[in-house]
């Protein structure tokens, strides 16, 4: 009988042991379930943030290289010479694009986006495939 009971007795630690490393990987599952549930849509915002920026700031180069043609489309030859003088200045100068820079990056453009969202994915891929 005590054979039989220290059996038991074995058994039944081995089974509360395997439970306890049930719990504890149901703990673990969690936790990164919780940690997908905070960071995705924290991601998310700033992947959209980001856009949201390089949009407008290409909006910005876009609108600016299209004053040159508006001010040539206009009725100019109807104007005196000095006001046919500051429109050539005008078109002149609106013929360079207006840019927004973002440090060493150069010009905030989509393009510029897409560089970063691909740089910082490399990152967070080799900083993963480290550990």
């Amino acid at each position: 009988m005590d054979e039989e009971s220290e059996l038991l007795k074995s058994g039944d630690d081995e089974l509360i042991k395997c439970y306890m490393k049930q719990i504890n990987a149901w703990k673990l599952v969690a936790q990164s379930i919780q940690y997908c549930v905070t960071f995705t849509p924290y991601v998310t915002l700033l992947f959209l943030q980001i856009l949201a920026y390089t949009h407008v700031a290409n909006e910005i180069i876009i609108q600016s290289t299209a004053i040159a043609t508006a001010a040539y489309d206009s009725e100019w030859y109807h104007f005196n010479d000095e006001y046919k003088k500051r429109l050539l200045f005008l078109i002149i100068r609106a013929q360079k694009p207006l840019s927004m820079n973002i440090g060493s990056f150069g010009p905030m453009t989509k393009e510029t986006a897409l560089f970063m969202i691909r740089a910082v994915y490399s990152y967070i891929a080799f900083f993963n495939n480290s550990d």
